[in-house]
């Protein structure tokens, strides 16, 4: 009998049980007030769930973008960071990525806003996904309705090899989609409106699923294509927080999220059901 198709993992890369990572945080807490009053409560929270829950180690980079005295102190008191890289001034998101990416090492590489909160397992969950969609360039763990509609190209043409499932926009948690108006203070009438025919869809490779869009908040990933695709900062300090994930998309490259939210944006302040949360979680 002739052969039938070719096999699967035909040119695929291999992961290991164990592959270096090396997670990059940027941090800016210019001052403890206004905006940034819970800031620096806020980032050690993140910090300390993420290595807590990691389920598998990694080295630790911390980029401090030009913060205030207060975090600076603190930060070179956290006994879990592995790499610290201090700058006098603020010189941007993007630019500080490109410094620390240009950095790294590690096959791995991984990136992290301060105000994300990580739950029990999500090294876990995101190695699990990048193992079984090794041609994913990055896979992040907080699946958010509205990002679907950024990434046209992998919509269009979804991984091989793999069932393609598209659902509503009714049909995805709603639980999630009021967390993440909540974190980034988003009318709910305006956020349902706009996105209402978001092409929401998840993939589906040997039992494990994974949602079709990335996210530029937290994610790991391969290093060598995140660090080439990393768009230029053109002297802004911010506003271009997805631009590697259309720069991604653009090449063709796939991105993805966890089917279950691993990690959670907690915004510029804990309200008190995050706070709660946050209390039991036990991280102090």
């Amino acid at each position: 009998m002739a052969r039938v198709g070719i096999n699967p993992f035909y040119g695929r890369r291999y992961i290991a049980d164990y592959m270096p990572l090396t997670m990059v945080v940027i941090t800016h807490i210019p001052s403890v007030e206004g905006y940034y009053q819970e800031a620096i409560e806020i980032a050690e929270i993140s910090l300390r769930s993420m290595v807590r829950y990691a389920s598998d180690d990694f080295q630790l980079l911390i980029v401090d973008n030009g913060s205030c005295n207060e975090w600076r102190t603190r930060l070179l008191q956290l006994p879990y960071v592995d790499q610290y890289l201090l700058l006098r001034c603020n010189i941007g998101k993007i630019d500080a990525q490109r410094l620390a990416f240009g950095l790294v090492h590690t096959p791995l590489v991984g990136y992290s806003d301060p105000d994300v909160l990580f739950y029990p397992g999500w090294l876990l969950a995101e190695l699990e996904v990048l193992r079984t969609f090794p041609e994913a360039a990055l896979v992040g763990g907080y699946p958010v309705v509205s990002l679907f509609e950024h990434f046209p190209v992998q919509n269009r043409t979804p991984p091989p090899y793999c069932d393609v499932v598209r659902l509503t926009f009714d049909q995805f948690p709603e639980e999630w989609i009021d967390d993440h108006l909540v974190a980034t203070g988003t009318s709910r009438e305006h956020y349902y409106e706009a996105h209402k025919d978001a092409p929401v869809a998840y993939v589906e490779r040997f039992g494990t699923k994974a949602w079709l869009h990335g996210h530029h908040m937290q994610f790991i990933g391969w290093t060598e294509p995140i660090r080439y695709h990393l768009p230029q900062s053109y002297g802004l300090l911010m506003g271009q927080a997805k631009g590697l994930n259309y720069a991604l998309d653009a090449a063709g490259c796939l991105q993805l999220t966890t089917y279950e939210r691993v990690v959670r944006h907690i915004g510029n302040r804990l309200d008190d059901n995050l706070r709660q949360e946050v209390d039991g979680m036990a991280l102090s």
